[in-house]
């Protein structure tokens, strides 16, 4: 494996440099227009011996960014299984193997994911484009820092200290390579970053937003702003969001955020991984790994999809073999002549955890919560997606069998919309603040927070403006970690 420094020391700037640009800056230009200067820049490093291509290492002399997972990583350490006895005492056991094994899939998972590597109990590095690049951002070491990055996030810090002024970056061509021992390219990686600040925001949450777009599909030659709804529809991405108080922003190194998120949205296995990392108000890391069932469509016979000439694909029965869902609704099973017909054209998805453990088989949901002041670790599962009630059916009085449907699909979910539209009287469509008709959601009690609803079933708020919970979820497990000083 390279180390950190090597890679960075492979560093290229394809462009006229940002800092010729402001040279010629006429002393009109406003700080918009500063804000929203951009140029291309190209980043290369070498292929690495063991496939882990953009390695960051943690805990750098030189570079204080943190990884997206390293505190809730590094609070699995030394785990011990959690519980409160018949006296409310908290007791705390070694693991069971059922809860090792459930703990060492989420590790390898992130692992799969990100690149992330664990020794002795304590995150050394990871291996992705994500952290790879914002660290770069994040840079103050000169064999590290990339001129650009550094100009506008100055710029940003003049705009927050001008406050009279929208500050938006946009620079959708930004190039990671990776090359071989003879200077060949051997993979591409576009990238999108965004800076955005909002002067007139009046909420409480002002702040400066970063964004960060990175394809996983090789797309030399076309920006990830130059594609199609339908294109990206089919690309893999990872996508970062980070929101740092005007007040905290600093033009150079790390800002501290208040709130961090990274996903990985997997179009080959229609997997969707998530880790959301709250600093300020909840105070929670919250990894969570989705599997949605996926569409089959029409495809030739070397397997490739068939696409029209706008580049859509055709729904069709999915391959012999492949496990199907069962389509509920009458107008999507070919039971209703004027419907449709899904039959045998949708994937199901699951995963197993624990083999043997019914709780942690067939699941479509994983989530592992971090909870730093308390230091607990909880592990949540759902063996379901989404599930829905059926129009007419009550919230509070339902046959939990019969009048539900389950991970619905498109189709499903459109033709309980128009039967609750056709519920609607006349009166209530033509009511003041009548908002149209909606899907309600049915929460799995080991996996989703219940929020209080007002009357016409919106979350209501508490007067500090969050969400007001009315029943917590039951998690599998809980466990007691490693305590994060620095996150209490």
């Amino acid at each position: 494996m390279f180390s950190r420094k090597s890679c960075f020391k492979n560093l290229l700037i394809v462009s006229i440099s940002t800092l010729a640009l402001s040279a010629c800056t006429p002393a009109f230009e406003t700080q918009s227009q500063r804000c929203s200067t951009s140029t291309p820049v190209t980043l290369a490093t070498q292929v690495s011996l063991d496939s882990a291509d953009f390695t960051v290492q943690a805990g750098s002399d030189t570079n204080e960014y943190k990884l997206y997972l390293e505190d809730a990583l590094n609070s699995l350490n030394g785990l011990q299984s959690k519980s409160i006895d018949v006296n409310d005492n908290i007791v705390t056991q070694d693991l069971t193997p059922d809860q090792q094994t459930a703990i060492q899939f989420i590790i390898d998972k992130t692992n799969e994911k990100m690149g992330y590597i664990i020794e002795s109990g304590t995150v050394k590095s990871a291996s992705n484009p994500i952290d790879y690049i914002e660290s770069i951002i994040a840079a103050t070491d000169e064999d590290e820092v990339v001129q650009t990055f550094i100009d506008i996030k100055q710029n940003l810090a003049d705009a927050i200290n001008a406050n009279d002024d929208n500050c938006k970056y946009s620079n959708s061509s930004i190039r990671l390579i990776v090359e071989d021992e003879n200077n060949s390219i051997v993979k591409t990686v576009n990238t999108q970053l965004d800076f955005n600040f909002n002067p007139f925001d009046e909420s409480d949450n002002r702040g400066v937003d970063q964004i960060t777009l990175v394809s996983l599909d090789e797309l030399i030659d076309q920006p990830i702003d130059e594609l199609g709804i339908t294109e990206r529809q089919k690309q893999s991405f990872f996508s970062g969001i980070s929101r740092v108080s005007a007040d905290d922003f600093n033009a150079t190194g790390v800002s501290p955020p208040e709130v961090r998120q990274v996903t990985l949205n997997d179009t080959d296995t229609n997997e969707t991984f998530f880790f959301d990392d709250d600093f300020k108000v909840l105070k929670l890391g919250q990894l969570v790994t989705t599997f949605f069932n996926q569409i089959c469509t029409l495809r030739d016979e070397d397997g490739n999809e068939i696409e029209d000439a706008n580049g859509n694909t055709t729904q069709a029965a999915c391959p012999t073999g492949v496990a199907t869902r069962q389509i509920i609704h009458p107008s999507c099973n070919g039971t209703d002549p004027d419907g449709t017909d899904e039959t045998g054209q949708i994937q199901e998805n699951f995963f197993t955890v624990v083999s043997g453990n019914p709780a942690l088989t067939d699941l479509q949901r994983l989530r592992l919560e971090v909870d730093y002041p308390n230091n607990e670790i909880r592990l949540y599962a759902s063996k379901y997606a989404e599930k829905i009630l059926i129009a007419g059916a009550d919230i509070d009085n339902y046959n939990p069998v019969t009048e539900v449907i389950t991970n619905p699909t498109r189709c499903e979910q459109q033709a309980v919309l128009n039967e609750l539209n056709d519920l609607v009287t006349e009166e209530e469509r033509n009511a003041d603040g009548f908002e149209g008709v909606r899907l309600t959601l049915i929460e799995d009690p080991n996996y989703d927070i219940k929020y209080q609803l007002d009357a016409n079933g919106n979350q209501e708020r508490d007067e500090n403006g969050n969400l007001i919970v009315e029943v917590e979820p039951n998690p599998i497990f809980t466990f007691q970690g490693t305590a994060i000083p620095d996150r209490q």
